[in-house]
Formats: structure tokens, C-alpha cells, sequence
């Protein structure tokens, strides 16, 4: 079948809007925790909990998406995907219960899975393989513009309540289903791309043991994993709560703009490291640049006594740097064979918040400790805070053993 000429970008610029719009429902808890908690008559371990049940359905959902992904059309997947987060949304518009809610995130968390890997699948069949780095870095930060948007909302429930938000968040996404089902087809040459997609059960699953079978494919997994801890953490999950215990003469609105300004300053260094890397023809010192930069600006953020201005610009560089984690996804594909590319993007992609949710665990637990304890909470957050620049040193280490792609599929440079 023929399509119009410029439809490759709305291919893929759909997928990037729905993965754009997935990260606006993820990170609106965050900023609406004391509304949800008044309203809906729930403890902060039930908010924790919540928040828990996304990543973990999250995460046990990559491998299976994709799976799903190289094995099926991928613009049929997403379309599937996209009518679950559809209907969570729904369903957290309505919640009443703390059931009603835990069933929404839940829900969310495996329709989302799809939506990265999906996205850069969509990409790698409608553009040439060249083109990865670029695509897979505008996918995310489609992706960030979303998570930026907390100081957004934040603004939108002065106006409306946390309900009606949520509800004009379900309209712009069935705009975008609707969309999807209107404007995508098949791709024209269906047996140019068929080596993409394994043609029994099997044949997946020994596919994806190719692909976690390769050491490469765990190292690009961990650092993924590692450099974007800090991010997950603080910029999707306690962030605000640090800005109001820790950071003294600093108000948890500010807290907000922080938040926005970190996924802004990613969303730039993730089109100029995808640009770069291509341009270059290496992903290596992209990588390096990103985990000793990260290190360094977070570290300063979190234990420097600084004014308001100096945090905006640690913070914004911080996001250029860590944005190095795209890279990391492009690579994920390219250490291994073009035809499990998919597998091994949604693998880096699942350790990438995989790591994060463990550290929370981890850093959670610190902070009841500490409270338990009766420490001063400033001290508490900061002592608990210094696993995410450990984090951060680990990913600097896994770079020296990371072998370079020179943006090709391993296929390609054999």
C-alpha cells in the first residue's frame, strides 16, 4: 500500500506522542500526592504503594513488549497498548478507592512498557539505520517534555481539581488513539522488514536468550540502569520531598521548576548527544562525557549551599549530561543482531528503571530508618541522598568496559 510522502515522521511521531503522553500521566502523582492523599483518604504508604505498582508492572512488562514488538507489526502493538494507558486513565479519573487506583497504575504500567521500544522500532523500520541515535534521542525527549511537565500541573490544579486534570489528560490520549487508527499502515514492502519479526514462539524466545546471552548486552543494561537512578528518583518519584526536607530557604513549588528544568536540560542534550554520536560515528564518548559530567554536576547540586539561580543551572547542566542515557539505548540495539533489536532495547530499557525502583527501595527505607531513629531529617535525606552519586560512579566504571558500535548493528560490521 502507498502512503503520502512525509508519512514516516507521522509514523513515528505518534508513537513519540503517545511515549510523550504516557510520561505526563506517570509523573502527575508525584505532584498531586497531598490531593490524593486528602481526597481519596490515603496514608503515604498507600501513595509509596501506588507508585510502586507502576514500576513493577512497568518492568516485569519490557521483555514481553519486546517481544511483542519484533515479532508483530509494531504499529499494531502500540495501537493496543495505547487503549490499556486509555483505559487506566479512565479508570484513574474515576477512582474512589485506593484498589480502584492501585488497578489504574497497574494498568499503566503495562500498556506503557510498549511505548519506548515501540517508538524506536517504528523509527528503525521507516528510516535508515543510520538515523538511530537521532530517533531514539527525539523519542525521549518527547518523552522528558512530558516529565517536565510537573511544574505544569502543579500550575493546572490551582485552576481545576486533580479529577478534571486527569480527564483532559484522557482526552488528548484518545485524540492520539484515534489518530493512530485513522493515519497508520503497514509498511509498503512488508518483505523488506519481515527479518525483523521471528516467525514462531520459539523462535522469539531464542532470540531474546541471543541477546541476554551477550555480556555486552548486560554491561549497556546496567549503565542505562545506573546513570539514570538519580533522574528516576528524584526527578519522578521523592524529588519534591528532598527539595522541602533538605534544601533549606527553598519551597516545594521552586521544587517543581527544579524538576522542570532537569527533564528540559535532557531533553536538549538528548538531541545534540544523538546528533554528535551520529555525526562522530561513536557512541563511547558520548556515553563517558555523560556519566563523569553527571557525577559532578548532581553531586554539586545535592551538597553545595547555593542560591536559587546557581541550583536552576546545576541542575539543567546535570540533565544535558545524563541525558547520555539515550545513547545507551541506541547501543542496546546496536551490540546485537538487527533482528532482536527490539528485545534488547526493551532489556536496557527495564534495567533502566529496574535499577532506579531497587535504589527507591533502598533509599526509602534509609529515610524510615533515620526517622525512626529520631535523626534531624536534613541530615537524614542527605546521608540517604548519597547513594545516587554511588550510582552515578558506578555507570562512569561500566563505561571502560563497554565496546564501541560505531552506530552500526553488530550484522553490519561483520
Amino acid at each position: 500500500m502507498r502512503v503520502f510522502k512525509g508519512y514516516r515522521f507521522i509514523a513515528w511521531g505518534l508513537a513519540g506522542l503517545f511515549f510523550m503522553m504516557h510520561y505526563v500521566i506517570r509523573v502527575a502523582p508525584q505532584v498531586m500526592i497531598d490531593i490524593l492523599q486528602t481526597d481519596l483518604h490515603m496514608s503515604l504508604s498507600h501513595i509509596t504503594t501506588v507508585q510502586s505498582a507502576f514500576f513493577l508492572s512497568y518492568i516485569l512488562m519490557q521483555v514481553p513488549a519486546g517481544i511483542l514488538i519484533d515479532r508483530y507489526p509494531p504499529h499494531r502493538v502500540l495501537q493496543c497498548a495505547v487503549s490499556l494507558v486509555l483505559v487506566s486513565s479512565m479508570i484513574f479519573y474515576l477512582a474512589h478507592t485506593f484498589w480502584s487506583l492501585l488497578l489504574s497504575r497497574i494498568l499503566l504500567g503495562i500498556g506503557s512498557a510498549f511505548a519506548f521500544s515501540g517508538s524506536v522500532k517504528m523509527a528503525t523500520l521507516w528510516f535508515p539505520r543510520r538515523y538511530l541515535g537521532i530517533f531514539t534521542s527525539l523519542t525521549q525527549v518527547l518523552g522528558m517534555v512530558g516529565a517536565a511537565s510537573q511544574s505544569v500541573i502543579d500550575d493546572f490544579l490551582l485552576m481545576v481539581n486533580w479529577r478534571d486534570g486527569i480527564g483532559y489528560f484522557t482526552l488528548c490520549l484518545f485524540f492520539i488513539w484515534g489518530l493512530m487508527l485513522l493515519i497508520w499502515r503497514e509498511h509498503p514492502n512488508v518483505n523488506q522488514i519481515e527479518h525483523t519479526r521471528s516467525t514462531s514462539i520459539r523462535g522469539v524466545l531464542l532470540d531474546f536468550l541471543e541477546a541476554i546471552q551477550n555480556q555486552q548486552t548486560w554491561l549497556v543494561a546496567f549503565f542505562t540502569g545506573f546513570i539514570y537512578a538519580p533522574t528516576l528518583i528524584f526527578g519522578e518519584s521523592i524529588g519534591l520531598k528532598y527539595v522541602d526536607k533538605a534544601m533549606q530557604h527553598t519551597s516545594v513549588h521552586e521544587g517543581t521548576i527544579f524538576l522542570t528544568i532537569l527533564f528540559a536540560g535532557f531533553s536538549i542534550g538528548g538531541i545534540l548527544q544523538g546528533l554528535i554520536s551520529d555525526m562522530i560515528s561513536a557512541r563511547r564518548p558520548s556515553i563517558l562525557i555523560s556519566a563523569f559530567g553527571s557525577l559532578i554536576t548532581f553531586s554539586a547540586f545535592l551538597y553545595m549551599d547555593l542560591g536559587f539561580y546557581s541550583y536552576c543551572v546545576l541542575i539543567f547542566v546535570y540533565g544535558l549530561f545524563n541525558s547520555g542515557l539515550v545513547i545507551g539505548y541506541a547501543l542496546a540495539g546496536e551490540i546485537n543482531p538487527r533482528r532482536i533489536s527490539g528485545a534488547g532495547i526493551a532489556f536496557s530499557n527495564m534495567m533502566s528503571v529496574l535499577v532506579g525502583t531497587f535504589i527507591l527501595f533502598i533509599v526509602g527505607h534509609m529515610l524510615s530508618y533515620f526517622e525512626a531513629s529520631g535523626w534531624n531529617m536534613v541530615l537524614a535525606y542527605q546521608y540517604s541522598f548519597l547513594v545516587l552519586p554511588i550510582c552515578l560512579l558506578l555507570s562512569l566504571f561500566l563505561v571502560f568496559f563497554i565496546q564501541e558500535s560505531y552506530c552500526r548493528s553488530i550484522d553490519e560490521r561483520l
